[in-house]
C-alpha cells in the first residue's frame, strides 16, 4: 500500500537572493524523498528565485502583503482553511514575519504541525527595523503556544532567542549545508595584486566601513592590493558607499562587479586571495562557508557561528579594533603567494569544512524532523 504524501507548506517573506531563500531552494532542489510534497507561500510579491522554484514544479503562491495586506491575509486564510488532510500537512515558516503570520493563520485553521525557522543570531543597533524587533519579541510569547519545533541555523541564534523568552525546549539545530565545489585556479581577470573580497549588500550591519578603514591603514604603509566588491546595492551610483570609499582613500583600489542578480557566485571567489566577513551580526554566515568551500582564505568578525566555521581561531577578528584588523590583513598580504602548498592547504580546509557542513547532512536533518513531528 502506498503511503500518503506529507505536504509541507513553506511560508517565507520573499523569494529573493537572501540566505534563507537560498537554503530553502537548495533543500527543495535536492529533496529525494517522494513521500514529501512541497508548496511555498510567499508573503510578498516573490523575487528572483520564484521562477526557479516553479521550474522545480513547486507550487508558489504570492500573497502580495506589501501591496494589499488585508486581501492577502484573507486569501491565505481561505487557502489554508480548505486543506483537507490536516494531519498530513506541515507548516514550515522561515524568518520572523513568516513565523508570525504563517503560524497564526495555520493555528486558527486547525493545523498543529507548525515548525518555525530562526535565522537571526542577535540584534545590534541599526541591524533590524524596530517593527521586526517587536515581531521577534511577540513571537517569543507565541513560541509557547504555536510551534511544535523551532529550527535554528546557529548555536548563537538559539542562545539569543531563548534569552528573549522563546521556548527553549523546542529548539533543534540544523546548520546550513554546502555542496562540494571544484576549486578553480586563481584567475587574474580583475587583478594580479593581493585581492580581498566582500560580497554583500552595503548596509550598516555588514560593516563595510570597518574593512575600508583597515585597508586605508594598509595603503598608508604602501601595500599594494585590490578590493573586489559585489552585492545588490554595490555600484558607483550608491553615494553613501562611494563617499565611504573616498573618505578612506581606497577608491583606486576598489573593483566593482557590475553584473547584477548573480545566483551562483562561485567563480567570483577565484578572483580572490582573501575573503573578509566584517559583519556586526550574523547567524550562520553562508557566504563564509561558500568562500571556504571555494578554497579561499577567510577572515571573520566573531559573529554568529563563525568560530565553528573558520579553519583556525586565528582567522577570527575583533568587531571594533581596526588596528589589529589591519595588521591581520598585513600579515596575510606578506604571505601572499600562489604556491602549490598554499593551494593544498585551502583544498584541505574545503574538504574538512564539507565533512562538517554538507548539504546532504542538512537535507537529512530537515527530512527527519518533518517526518517525526
Amino acid at each position: 500500500m502506498q503511503l500518503k504524501k506529507i505536504k509541507i507548506i513553506h511560508f517565507i517573506t520573499t523569494l529573493g537572493l537572501g540566505g534563507a531563500e537560498k537554503v530553502l531552494f537548495n533543500l527543495l532542489k535536492n529533496s529525494n524523498d517522494k513521500n514529501l510534497e512541497h508548496e511555498i507561500i510567499c508573503l510578498n510579491r516573490g523575487g528572483l528565485l520564484k521562477n526557479k522554484f516553479k521550474q522545480l514544479k513547486i507550487k508558489v503562491i504570492c500573497l502580495n502583503l506589501d501591496k494589499n495586506f488585508i486581501k492577502g491575509i484573507l486569501n491565505c486564510y481561505n487557502y489554508i482553511r480548505k486543506i483537507k488532510n490536516k494531519e498530513k500537512t506541515i507548516i514550515q515558516t522561515w524568518l520572523p514575519h513568516a513565523d508570525l503570520i504563517g503560524g497564526l493563520i495555520s493555528k486558527f485553521c486547525g493545523l498543529n504541525k507548525i515548525i518555525w525557522n530562526i535565522r537571526i543570531s542577535n540584534f545590534t543597533k541599526g541591524s533590524f527595523k524596530f517593527k521586526t524587533l517587536l515581531i521577534v519579541l511577540f513571537n517569543g510569547i507565541l513560541s509557547h503556544f504555536i510551534p511544535k519545533k523551532i529550527i535554528s541555523c546557529s548555536v548563537a541564534g538559539i542562545k539569543t532567542h531563548t534569552g528573549l523568552g522563546y521556548n527553549k525546549n523546542l529548539f533543534y539545530l540544523i546548520h546550513n549545508g554546502f555542496k562540494k565545489k571544484k576549486i578553480l585556479k586563481r584567475s587574474f581577470k580583475f587583478s594580479k595584486k593581493f585581492t580581498i573580497g566582500i560580497f554583500s549588500r552595503y548596509h550598516v550591519v555588514k560593516n563595510h566601513s570597518y574593512l575600508f578603514r583597515a585597508l586605508s591603514i594598509l595603503k598608508n604603509k604602501k601595500y599594494e592590493f585590490n578590493l573586489l566588491l559585489l552585492g545588490p546595492n554595490i555600484h558607483i551610483q550608491n553615494k553613501k558607499l562611494l563617499e565611504d570609499i573616498k573618505i578612506n582613500n581606497i577608491y583606486e583600489e576598489v573593483i566593482f562587479v557590475k553584473k547584477k542578480n548573480i545566483i551562483d557566485i562561485s567563480k567570483y571567489f577565484s578572483y580572490l586571495d582573501l575573503y573578509v566577513l566584517c559583519s556586526k551580526t550574523e547567524g550562520f554566515p553562508n557566504i563564509l562557508g561558500e568562500a571556504i568551500m571555494n578554497g579561499v582564505n577567510v577572515l571573520s568578525t566573531d559573529v554568529g557561528d563563525a568560530k565553528l566555521m573558520v579553519p583556525s581561531k586565528k582567522n577570527i577578528i575583533h568587531k571594533s579594533d581596526v588596528i589589529k584588523f589591519s595588521k591581520k590583513i598585513e600579515n596575510l598580504a606578506n604571505l601572499f603567494s600562489f604556491k602549490k602548498s598554499h593551494n593544498d592547504i585551502m583544498k584541505k580546509n574545503s574538504l574538512k569544512f564539507h565533512s562538517k557542513f554538507s548539504q546532504n547532512k542538512m537535507l537529512y536533518k530537515y527530512q527527519k524532523i518533518w517526518k517525526s513531528i
